[in-house]
C-alpha cells in the first residue's frame, strides 16, 4: 500500500509539474496571412489643343476716372523752418517717393541720426503727410504713413536732392 501511495504522489507531483511548465511557457505562435485585393491605378493624359478665334469687343467711350499724376501742388517752395532746406511738401499732402535715389527708410523718430529703422517707402509709393516738418541735421523730415498704416519719419530734402514729391488728383476724361 505505501507503494500505491508513493506512486500516487510521485504521478499528482508530475502531472502537477506538467501543469506549471505548461502554463508558463509561451504559446506557439501562429502565422495568419491576411491578402487584399488592390485594384490597379490607371492614370490617363489628355492634351486638347483647340484653336479660339477671339470675337472684337465693343469700344465703350472714355469715362472719366481719377489717377495720381506727381505734379507739385504748390509751385512756390518756402521755408517751413530756419536753417533748413526749402520745401514744397506741406502737412495733408499725398506724396510720391522719388524714382531717382533709392527707398526712403522710416523711423519712429525725426532724429535722422537713429539707426532704429522700422520700415522703407519705395521708390514710386504713394504715402501721406501727417506731421512734421522738423529740421533734422540740416535736412527737412516730415511724419508719414504709408497704405497699410505704417508710420513714421521720412525725410524730404538735404536741400540738394528732394524725395517726397507731392502729388495732386487729376480727372482724366
Amino acid at each position: 500500500m505505501y507503494q500505491i501511495e508513493k506512486i500516487t504522489k510521485l504521478l499528482l507531483v508530475n502531472i502537477l509539474l506538467i501543469l506549471i511548465l505548461s502554463a508558463c511557457s509561451s504559446p506557439t505562435p501562429m502565422i495568419i496571412e491576411i491578402t487584399r485585393e488592390v485594384p490597379a491605378t490607371v492614370i490617363v493624359t489628355q492634351i486638347i489643343t483647340q484653336v479660339v478665334t477671339p470675337e472684337p469687343t465693343p469700344t465703350l467711350p472714355p469715362t472719366p476716372t481719377s489717377t495720381s499724376v506727381p505734379v507739385v501742388k504748390d509751385p512756390q517752395a518756402y521755408i517751413p523752418l530756419e536753417n533748413c532746406p526749402q520745401s514744397f511738401v506741406k502737412r495733408g499732402f499725398n506724396v510720391m517717393i522719388s524714382l531717382d535715389g533709392g527707398s526712403n527708410a522710416i523711423r519712429p523718430y525725426p532724429d535722422l541720426s537713429s539707426a532704429n529703422i522700422i520700415g522703407y517707402a519705395i521708390p514710386g509709393e504713394v504715402v501721406k503727410v501727417i506731421g512734421g516738418p522738423i529740421c533734422s541735421f540740416g535736412w527737412l523730415v516730415w511724419q508719414i504713413e504709408t497704405e497699410y498704416g505704417l508710420q513714421g519719419w521720412t525725410p524730404e530734402t538735404n536741400g540738394d536732392k528732394w524725395w517726397l514729391i507731392p502729388v495732386i488728383q487729376v480727372i482724366t476724361p
